[in-house]
């Protein structure tokens, strides 16, 4: 039997192997916290090592000779039809369905292709069936150098034609998005967010913050890095504020959230001054997000716009550099969030543009309004509407024929052998009429062989005017030589001849 010393033991063993329990649940929960919390770094790690993968996969499709006239159609896609891309509405929906269906079509002859490699037919390689990832990794690269090109201006809205696009075809091609996000994270850490930590050298902190090497294995300029790093933040904001409203290319208007919260907790972290690529990124990432934000995550957005106001704008880096960056980010957050949930951001897509609101289509461009004019132009002023011939209803021979201006009524008591004849070497335009002679040098109507009749088929072949020879010129005066006539600084000159 038992005693009580032996139960309160017992007892005593049974709570602390509960406790320790207890406690190995408790850390297991807090690692699984930590785990999430860092959950998206580490898949933009992830994604963005995925590039290097792409590329050594596609490399063989892209020197394989079998698919030489494949490869070309595929270049001549992404290049010209990506770089065509406008804030037309429109167009951009045209486009990207039709980049959508190649990618298809390319998808399915890989598939075909595949199955023949699988019966072990020798005229089928591998390397023939990886043309759809040829077409992805190509597509994402060309969308890529045209938003890093000098004249591209993110901030100010350049992005949003080209992130509809990218949307689209990545809500219908979902194989499309880890190699989209991975050309971008790959040129852009700053993108991701990760923390960069202490940088032990200035190279060191150049290659952490994205900063690229010229030929000459110098590092670009300060000013370079920054404006290619606004275009950069801006188009994958543009990406994550846009239709459909569930795509997942950059998480959607969530990774937002997510990349806003993730920075700013970075930056409240930062003692002192801020690092200068601060405001230039700030201002790219709301200029483009900040309408999506307070529209669709208010409460969150409000708290990382506190963040902002009363403690990063205080810190930035007001340098010779960073003074227009810094100056412009004051001037967005200025009105608060109110100036964010009324106000769209410059050249945005309205209907494209998710905000929860159905938004106005933008105002036509000066481009779309010369394209609409030339279009009316032609229409109103084109053969068949607006014609000097002799077949048109409005200025031909059925308006103005014989009945009104033929030989019935305009004959050669008033004007001549039945035609409108003005001529020039006669002192009162013609001898032969009382009015006008027919032998005039210019003649408009009828031949004058026809004598009166009322034919409107008659041949129109009016003469030449009389050249008119314009006297030479005299010789050029040297400008010296016109200084001098003209000067009175010593004594009075005669004119140089």
């Amino acid at each position: 039997m038992c005693t009580g010393i032996q139960v309160h033991k017992n007892g005593q063993e049974g709570g602390k192997q509960k406790g320790r329990w207890r406690r190995r649940r408790r850390s297991k929960k807090n690692a699984e916290n930590k785990e999430a919390k860092k959950q998206l770094p580490s898949k933009a790690e992830q994604v963005a090592s995925l590039l290097a993968t792409t590329e050594a996969h596609v490399a063989p499709f892209d020197s394989c000779k079998a698919v030489s006239t494949r490869r070309m159609q595929i270049k001549k896609l992404c290049h010209g039809r990506v770089n065509t891309i406008c804030a037309d509405i429109d167009k951009v929906k045209v486009i990207s369905q039709e980049l959508v269906e190649a990618l298809k079509a390319e998808k399915k002859t890989d598939e075909e292709l595949k199955e023949k490699l699988n019966k072990k037919d020798p005229e089928v390689k591998d390397e023939m069936t990886r043309g759809c990832d040829y077409f992805i990794n190509l597509l994402a690269r060309e969308v890529r150098v045209r938003v890093e090109a000098e004249g591209f201006n993110g901030a100010r809205g350049d992005g949003f034609p080209l992130a509809a696009f990218v949307t689209i075809v990545s809500s219908e091609v979902p194989e499309f998005i880890p190699v989209m996000e991975a050309y971008i994270y790959d040129v852009c850490p700053l993108a991701l967010p990760t923390p960069l930590g202490k940088e032990s050298s200035k190279e060191d902190f150049s290659k952490k913050i994205g900063m690229k090497k010229n030929k000459d294995g110098e590092y670009e300029s300060f000013e370079r890095f920054l404006q290619r790093t606004e275009g950069l933040i801006s188009f994958m904001a543009n990406v994550m504020s846009s239709h459909p409203a569930e795509h997942a290319l950059f998480d959607g208007n969530k990774g937002a959230v997510k990349w806003l919260e993730s920075f700013v907790g970075q930056i409240s972290k930062e003692p002192g001054q801020l690092p200068l690529y601060v405001a230039p990124v700030l201002y790219a990432f709301l200029t483009s997000a900040g309408n999506t934000l307070a529209n669709l995550h208010s409460e969150e957005f409000a708290k990382f716009l506190k963040v902002i106001t009363d403690d990063a704008v205080l810190r930035l880096d007001e340098g010779a550099i960073g003074a227009p960056s810094a100056h412009r980010l004051k001037e967005t957050i200025e009105d608060g969030i109110e100036g964010f949930e009324k106000n769209l951001p410059s050249k945005s897509l309205g209907p494209l543009y998710n905000n929860g609101k159905d938004n106005p289509p933008p105002p036509p461009s000066k481009r779309q309004l010369y394209e609409k004019r030339k279009k009316e132009e032609a229409a109103n002023f084109g053969y068949d509407s607006f014609s000097y011939g002799y077949c048109s209803q409005q200025y031909g021979s059925q308006q103005y024929g014989s009945a009104k201006y033929g030989s019935s009524q305009y004959t050669s008591s008033q004007y001549g052998y039945n035609s409108f004849n003005y001529g020039y070497d006669q002192p009162q335009c013609g001898s032969d009429s009382s009015f006008y002679c027919s032998d005039s040098s210019l003649n408009y109507g009828s031949d004058s062989s026809n004598n009166g009749s009322s034919d409107d088929s008659a041949t129109f072949a009016p003469v030449s005017r009389n050249k008119t020879i314009i006297a030479a010129s005299p010789p050029a005066v040297s400008r010296s030589r016109k200084i001098i006539v003209r000067s009175t600084w010593n004594k009075p000159v005669k004119t140089v001849s």
